[in-house]
């Protein structure tokens, strides 16, 4: 009981020294999940994007065929280039198909991210060409050095970690 009472602050350190670490490392993940969340949204807004373009370009190669038809029937294009158009028309759409699995596939893994892996995934996101936010200045080489070293919470939690453990081993020794 004497003993107890002795050893009690340092084993308060110890414990404090545990529960930094593990408060840092939460927030670690944390910092992790919203970097994977940006990452796939911005990946989504490319596809969504992508999928817009090949729109377009389909319906480009459709007027495209229309008029190559028509100067077939006029005697100014051949079977051939009428065959071609339609070809380029259908390696669209097959473009098309696989990019909108790939839009369906991101917003599933965006959901799940955000724990909503239930909800529809019958939504859009804002065009990169939509979003008001500016991009950052790209900061110096100091500067992003400075607060790695203030902000990686992994390194930050080692440290807790390496302070408990070197204030168990001092618990030990009493």
């Amino acid at each position: 009981p004497l003993q107890d009472l002795w050893l009690r602050p340092a084993r308060e350190k110890v414990a404090d020294a545990k529960l930094q670490e593990a408060v840092l490392r939460v927030t670690d993940r944390a910092v992790e999940t919203a970097a994977a969340v940006k990452r796939t949204y911005a990946k989504l807004q490319f596809a969504q994007r992508a999928v817009e373009i090949l729109q377009e370009n389909m319906a480009v190669v459709e007027r495209s065929t229309q008029l190559i038809q028509s100067r077939q029937i006029g005697g100014k294009a051949t079977q051939v280039e009428v065959n071609l158009s339609r070809i380029k028309r259908l390696e669209l759409k097959s473009e098309w198909v696989a990019m909108q699995a790939e839009v369906r596939e991101l917003k599933r893994e965006l959901l799940a991210q955000m724990g909503l892996a239930a909800a529809s995934d019958g939504w859009t996101v804002l065009g990169i060409h939509e979003l008001e936010e500016s991009l950052p200045v790209t900061p110096v080489e100091d500067e992003v050095v400075a607060v790695a070293q203030a902000q990686r919470l992994d390194l930050l939690a080692a440290g807790w970690s390496l302070q408990a453990a070197d204030r168990e081993v001092e618990l030990m020794r009493l």
